[in-house]
């Protein structure tokens, strides 16, 4: 053996590691490593060698080390070298260092890094192991003395190294935990109290104390003294210091009922001694009386711990009294602790004056192991005596021995026998050898493996094979030396665990593949990390662990495979028209062994290049002369696929050709490339251009895609003399009173080359007005200039502008060309006329009343002179009082009203003053201020006006304004004073002479926008014609163009942008109009996206009363009866003449249009979203629509490129079948289909759909979405908007339901118009299907005729009651008429009846009952109640009673009755009489009121105060019924 070297481990542990190594009798020499694991995580190799024979040596394979770069075998086990018992003082915090455990693993690499972990159960949580160190720190703080009694704790520590398979070894070590003097000692009492004769002889024993200290050793020693503070009385008495025997130590010679009050200290020997005190107070007794005493002193008892012979008296102790009176009376002193008795294990049972002890409580040597316990005896005279019994406990057998909590172990197969496997260890909690002697032995596989009886140590007694074998349940028997206290079967306790012995396995079987060559395919345009193939290596070494690896064939290395898993993946772009294949070589490793196979990718060609152009690009063509068409091609083009592969592609390659950008209407080309000049072309401004671009764009097609390219070209114009010369000014000012001379130079210009341009000649056109042509002339030359000269001065209040017509020719060639101009000469003023009294007005509308101070106008005064405004000062009037909500200017005269104004009418006095002519005047301005809502402009209806500005549309008497507004009011059934204009303003600098105009109307609530827009659309020639303008559009919509300049392509939404802050003002002389800076704003977002994605909840965002929940799953908590997610009413039924109008469809980039059906019959339009009447515009033909044909569904589609009509493969699918029918339609710009949503895929007649053609691709509509028929004119749309095919005109019957548009639910409970439609299918019968008379149908026939008959009973029985009821006939005709109505502002004796339903009208002034419906929201029969005012709101009853009345007056069908009966009613449809005769001039005594009391406890209030007697007293006296014979019967 060699040297050994050895600098940290100690020479007693080196010792025992040879000594456990060499214990397999091996003779071989052994490299045994010593490795120490340091701070930094790795261990530190061979710090610590020599060689001995060990049984790792006999684990070596023999095969040679790997390569570096290849995985290590796991060849052997961790073994620990250090694993020592330790000590832990009690109470150190946790976190102190208990111990430290090192091992080594003489493995290379990281097959031979150890970490550490803690496996004892419970352990766990007392220790913790640091896993690179071993270092053993505490996790809680020790208490080794009661309750708790931790004395000793075991740790299991295991190492397991980083190999493959990992092997471990496991130690376990006992940590002792030491005593330190915490605890004081404590007395078996809380204080003493005996009594002494006063005659008692010196050194004589008084009493005895007694103290225990539940530490250990000399912290558990006590030493017994008298305290400083027990004064003189301590020199009587004689405390024992090591037993606490007191005696007395001088004669008495105090009196008879003296007390000595003494301090006694009792101390432990700890080096920091504790100590506690006890008073003790001695009584002097009489002399006569004597202490009793013991007659025998007790012998220590000895008890087994299992002892249970609770009847029995271990001990028996007599006394006498020593006085006359012979009774005692004994005590068994319960102490402080256990060991004195605190637990009562012991009692005492008294007999005379003897008294037996018997145990009372089992016994455990393991907690206590003796017991002193304190005897006391008392005469009658109050005088005791003490003794000490001593009992101590055997120990017994009587505990199990018990597992540490390690569940198994590990071995490498092909092992030599006797190999380590695993160290069991038990543990017996029995204090006393043998008891506490754990042995071990085997239950079963005895021919597999052995174990040390002594140390638990399992080794394998022959060579093990995983594949044979994977694990041994391996039962391990744990037994004690002595038989046992617990089974008394003569056997020792035994316990018995099973543990799981893996059998680890070892590299020693070959990887293979399954296949010898393997195929795979993947595209070209396969994605970086496209999965090609997954690769599965076997090997029969169920632990080895497999890499694989691309070892040649991968080219370019466009391939990379996962060395874990085999999955084989694109690493690099891959090109069909570069490789068409691989062959791969793929090997796998299992660090020891290889293997290979073959992997074939083949490259799928697809469309990934795009066509090449063989053109320029761009391309450049010249000499195409402006405004002609050639004859022929000007160039052609050729492009070719780089994807198309001759060998492979069926036919020929498919390139097309068309054309793109904003002149491609002016070219065309054909297949062959050939492109050509369709329209002519013009070079000059400022429509054309001096260069032409168009792109040609080339199409290839493979396997069904399809890529572009596009080639420019460029075609340079030649320039002809085709545009004549123009003025390059408009207008020019000349001030008025200016003597004659020139005016301004003329300068011209000509939009052809300078070839075709100046120089100009110029002159006055013949066609000037002689007044022109006298007072301007021309001159100059074309070699100079020229000038326009006045002849004479000018009167700007005679005329303020003269029209000068100038005729200019240029110099072009081969003619040239000749033109007009016109030059205004606008007058310039001069302030040279007198100034007198004016009046304007100026109408305000206060949004919300929220306005700031704001300048709403200015003072005008009469002058004929119009530039003269800073030459005027103006002020309030001396006459009148300033208004306080307005401010005037003194320059420029401009008004301010003041935020808060409130509304009304307010005339304003001025006095105006010029300076320069030094007159003055007054002038009055009456402005109107209007409060206009919230809900009046977001619910307001629109129209957009060419032909006419801002300042026309406001000014004269009446206005244009005022007309739009009688004409509204007409139109839709309002009061003009309910209807109001309050935005009119320039639509956008892009629109020159337009105006857009907003207005609002309202009955009870404001008029839903579709209904304003949708009923002013129907009357469109006539309001051009009475308001002299076109009108481009009936609710003004930003989105109704696709190319629009913000929304060029994609969804759009209209958003409503109001200004409360910055009114929009439009100003004449003599009327101002200041409105509601209110515009449409278009945003690039589909409206029904907004709606999904919205999760916020504000007051408005449920509807029909639902409430916000702050739930984004469930915003809403609805009312019953709407089922949507924002409360909306889900349900409306047609009987065929009515229709429903709803907010238009949003546009969006695709579509999801579904909705349910219920039909009645077979034919009937379901839905229709376009326009109501003929657009202004009709370059604009969208729409959309969806009708019933014979019971199957029909589709109309159109987006401005054609109509497509679509329907289902199988017609004879008939929806009218009296079940609930989903309907799924979707667009996109590329196609469209329609689907049955109950169909399952597969069935032909479940959909259709086709492609769309056309360069429209979105559905642009204005109209409302009309649902259960149509208004419109059909056939006048369809001639107008050039639409090949139109749905039928006849209405829907049935019921619609979850009607939805891109996810956003329709409220269809909430038309913004409608007739005749109810808003649920409870009330659609549904048709009756022939060909079976089943038991369903008999069921529902018994059920009815059982149903009727109850209610034929029903009323009878009702009818006999009411007839009981009676006393007499009534006169009055109840229904919803009033007849007999003696009300006293009506006239008493007017008999006639009139129907209360009047009282309910429409704002059109047209009944709810009795007709068709055509006004604000559809009202379920319980919804048909008065409606609550909000919250702060004032109901406005005036109002409410003044326009119903007006409806009526107006009404051509109603009764001319103008009567206050028609509004002093109690209610309709009450089954009552009138109640106001109790308020009549009629005497009571008249009338009968006693029948009242038969009318119920409701009318008890009404009996006790009209009756002749209360309903009490006449539930007695029958007699009274009758009442008086002669009164009238109010009853």
């Amino acid at each position: 053996m060699k040297k050994m070297r050895c600098c940290s481990v100690t020479a007693v542990a080196l010792l025992l590691l040879i000594s456990n190594v060499l214990a397999d009798g091996s003779n071989e020499s052994h490299h045994v490593t010593v490795r120490q694991a340091t701070g930094g995580g790795r261990s530190n190799r061979v710090t610590d060698t020599f060689v001995t024979p060990s049984q790792q040596e006999l684990e070596r394979t023999g095969s040679p080390r790997s390569n570096a770069n290849k995985r290590v075998e796991n060849k052997y086990r961790p073994v620990f070298y250090k694993c020592e018992s330790a000590a832990l003082e009690e109470g150190k915090p946790p976190g102190t260092v208990v111990s430290e455990v090192k091992a080594y693993d003489n493995d290379t690499d990281s097959a031979g890094d150890i970490f550490f972990t803690i496996l004892r159960a419970g352990s766990e949580k007392e220790f913790e192991v640091d896993p690179v160190t071993g270092s053993i720190r505490s996790s809680k703080s020790f208490d080794r003395d009661e309750p708790a009694r931790e004395k000793i704790a075991y740790v299991t520590v295991k190492a397991t190294d980083r190999g493959t398979p990992p092997l471990e070894a496991i130690c376990t070590f006992n940590v002792t935990i030491g005593d330190i003097n915490d605890n004081a000692p404590m007395f078996d009492k809380s204080a003493y109290d005996e009594s002494v004769p006063r005659d008692l002889e010196i050194n004589k024993l008084v009493m005895r104390i007694a103290a225990t200290d539940v530490d250990a050793g000399e912290n558990a020693r006590i030493s017994y003294g008298w305290d400083a503070g027990s004064g003189p009385d301590a020199d009587y008495f004689d405390l024992d210091k090591s037993t606490g025997a007191i005696h007395l130590k001088k004669k008495i010679t105090q009196n008879e009922g003296y007390k000595f009050a003494l301090m006694a200290v009792a101390r432990d020997n700890g080096s920091e001694p504790m100590s506690s005190r006890v008073r003790v107070m001695i009584n002097v007794a009489s002399s006569k009386i004597k202490p009793p005493f013991f007659t025998d002193i007790p012998e220590p008892v000895s008890l087994p711990e299992n002892y249970t012979s609770y009847k029995t008296p271990i001990a028996t102790l007599a006394a006498h009294s020593n006085i006359a009176a012979p009774d005692l009376y004994f005590e068994l002193v319960k102490g402080q602790t256990e060991q004195t008795n605190s637990d009562e294990t012991f009692r005492i049972n008294e007999r005379g004056n003897s008294v037996d002890i018997h145990a009372a409580k089992a016994l455990d040597y393991e907690k206590v192991t003796q017991y002193i316990l304190t005897v006391r005896v008392k005469n009658e005279a109050g005088v005791a005596a003490e003794t000490v019994l001593t009992v101590s406990v055997e120990d017994v057998n009587d505990e199990i021995p018990t597992f540490m909590a390690v569940d198994g172990g590990s071995v490498l197969e092909n092992s030599v026998a006797n190999t380590f496997v695993l160290k069991v260890q038990a543990t017996d909690r029995d204090a006393t050898y043998p008891n506490n002697w754990v042995r071990y032995e085997l239950r079963d596989f005895k021919d597999k493996f052995e174990i040390d009886r002594n140390t638990g140590d399992i080794r394998t007694k022959v060579k093990l094979d995983r594949e044979e074998r994977k694990s041994y349940p391996l039962t391990v028997v744990a037994y004690d030396g002595r038989e046992s206290a617990l089974t008394l079967d003569g056997l020792p306790n035994q316990s018995a665990k099973r543990f799981q012995i893996e059998v680890a396995d070892v590299n020693d079987n070959a990887p293979f593949f399954p296949q010898s060559e393997y195929f795979a395919e993947i595209a070209e345009n396969a994605d970086i990390g496209a999965k090609v193939s997954e690769l599965t290596a076997l090997d029969n070494d169920t632990e080895s662990q497999l890499t694989y690896d691309i070892v040649s064939g991968n080219a370019g290395l466009v391939f990379s495979i996962e060395a874990q898993t085999g999955l084989l993946k694109v690493q690099q772009p891959l090109d069909y028209e570069t490789t068409k294949s691989y062959d791969l070589i793929v090997e796998v490793d299992d660090g020891k062994q290889k293997a290979t196979t073959k992997v074939n990718v083949k490259i799928i060609n697809v469309n990934d290049n795009k066509p090449q152009f063989m053109n320029n690009n761009p391309e450049h063509k010249y000499g195409i002369v402006e405004n002609t068409v050639p004859n022929g091609p000007i160039v052609r083009v050729n492009a070719t696929d780089p994807d198309y592969d001759p060998l492979t592609a069926e036919g020929p390659m498919k390139i097309t050709y068309t054309l793109s950008g904003s002149h491609a209407d002016s070219f065309q080309i054909n297949q062959l490339g050939e492109l050509s000049i369709v329209r002519p072309l013009d070079r000059d401004l400022p429509a054309g251009r001096r260069d032409w671009s168009v792109f040609v764009v080339a199409q290839d097609e493979l396997d069904g895609v399809r890529l572009e390219n596009t080639l420019e070209v460029v075609v340079f114009l030649d320039d002809i003399n085709d545009n004549a010369p123009f003025l390059d000014m408009t207008r020019v000012v000349w001030r008025e009173n200016q003597p004659q001379g020139r005016i301004v130079q003329l300068n011209a210009s000509d939009y052809d080359e300078p070839k075709n341009g100046p120089p100009f000649t110029m002159k006055m056109a013949d066609t000037a007005e002689d007044v022109v042509k006298t007072a301007f002339r021309i001159e100059g030359s074309p070699t100079s200039s020229w000038s326009l000269m006045a002849t004479r001065t000018f009167d700007r209040e005679e005329r303020k502008e003269y029209a000068v017509p100038i005729v200019i020719s240029d110099s072009g060639q081969p003619a040239s060309l000749t033109a007009t101009s016109t030059l205004t000469v606008v007058i310039g003023d001069e302030n040279d006329n007198p100034m007198s009294d004016g009046s304007s007005s100026i109408l305000v509308y206060n949004y919300r009343n929220s306005l700031p101070d704001t300048e709403i106008g200015r003072v005008f005064v009469q002058d004929a002179d119009d530039w003269d405004l800073p030459d005027k000062t103006f002020a309030w009037s001396s006459n009148a009082i300033p208004p306080p909500y307005f401010t005037v200017t003194a320059f420029g005269g401009f008004i301010t009203m003041r935020t808060r104004t409130p509304p009304g009418v307010y005339p304003l006095k001025f006095h105006v003053r010029d300076n320069v002519r030094q007159e003055e005047a007054d002038a009055t301005v009456t402005v109107t201020v209007q409060e206009i809502t919230e809900e009046a402009v977001r619910r307001s209806g629109s129209i957009r006006l060419s032909g006419v500005d801002q300042e026309e549309f406001i000014k004269d008497t009446p206005s244009k304004k005022d007309l739009l507004r009688q004409k509204v009011a007409e139109y839709v059934g309002a009061l003009e004073e309910n209807v109001d204009v309050f935005t009119v303003m320039s639509s956008s600098p892009s629109r020159n002479h337009s105006v857009d105009v907003r207005y609002s109307a309202h009955g009870s609530p404001y008029y839903d926008p579709v209904k304003l827009n949708g009923l002013t659309a129907a009357h469109q020639a006539e309001l051009e014609r009475l308001l002299d303008a076109e009108v481009l559009m009936f609710g003004i919509d930003e989105c109704l163009y696709e190319k629009n300049p913000v929304c060029s392509e994609g969804s759009c939404s209209n958003r409503l942008v109001i200004s409360d802050q910055q009114p929009y003002r439009v100003a004449t002389n003599t009327s101002t109009f200041v409105g509601v800076d209110a515009r449409i704003v278009p945003e690039c977002v589909c409206l029904a996206d907004e709606y999904l994605s919205s999760s916020s909840c504000s007051a408005t965002s449920c509807l029909n009363g639902g409430t916000c929940t702050g739930d984004a799953s469930r915003p809403c908590r609805c009312p019953d009866g709407f089922q949507g997610p924002r409360c909306e009413g889900l349900d409306v039924s047609f009987g065929g003449t009515g229709w429903a109008w709803y907010d238009p469809l949003p546009t969006c980039a695709s579509g999801y249009l579904s909705l349910t059906l219920i039909a009645q019959t077979g034919n009937g339009l379901i839905l229709y979203s376009g326009p109501t009447a003929v657009p202004p515009d009709t370059s604009v033909s969208d729409f959309l629509a969806l009708e019933l044909r014979e019971g199957s569904p029909v589709l109309y589609l159109d987006l401005g490129s054609g109509t497509k009509r679509l329907e289902l493969p199988d017609r004879s699918r008939n929806l009218v079948d009296g079940k609930a029918h989903d309907l799924e339609i979707s667009w996109n710009q590329r196609s469209v289909q329609m689907r049955l949503g109950q169909c399952s895929d597969g069935q032909p007649y479940c959909s259709a759909s086709s492609g769309l053609v056309g360069s429209n691709e979105y559905l642009n509509v204005n109209g409302p979405l009309q649902v259960g028929g149509i208004t419109a004119d059909l056939q006048k749309l369809r001639l107008a908007l050039n639409w090949g095919s139109i749905p039928t005109d006849i209405g829907y019957s049935g019921c619609i339901q979850n009607l939805t548009f891109n996810g956003l639910t329709y409220n269809l409970y909430d038309p913004g118009y409608f007739r005749n439609a109810t808003p649920s299918c409870a009330g659609v019968v549904l048709p009756v299907q022939t060909g079976g008379f089943g038991w369903e149908l008999i069921i529902a026939l018994l059920v009815s005729l059982l149903v009727l008959m109850i209610l034929i009973l029903v009323f009878v029985a009702y009818r006999r009651r009411n007839r009981k009821d009676k006393p007499k006939d009534f006169h009055d005709d109840i229904r919803e008429n009033i007849i007999n109505y003696s009300d006293e502002g009506g006239g008493e004796g007017d008999m006639t009846g009139y129907d209360l339903s009047v009282l309910r009208m429409t704002p059109d002034g047209k009944p709810l009952i009795g007709r068709s419906d055509d006004y604000g929201k559809l009202l379920k029969d319980e919804d048909l109640r008065p409606k609550r005012a909000a919250p702060g709101q004032v109901p406005d009853i005036s109002q409410f009673l003044d326009d119903n009345k007006g409806r009526v007056d107006r009404d051509p069908d109603g009764l001319a009755y103008d009567d206050l009966r028609h509004y002093a009613y109690e209610g309709d449809g009450n089954s009552m009489g009138s109640l106001s005769s109790l308020a009549s001039g009629t005497d009571d005594g008249d009338l009968d009121f006693e029948c009242l009391s038969d009318f119920g406890p409701r009318f008890k209030k009404l009996a006790d105060m009209y009756g002749d007697h209360s309903s009490e007293s006449e539930d007695g006296e029958d007699g009274q019924q009758g009442g008086q014979s002669g009164s009238e019967s109010w009853c």
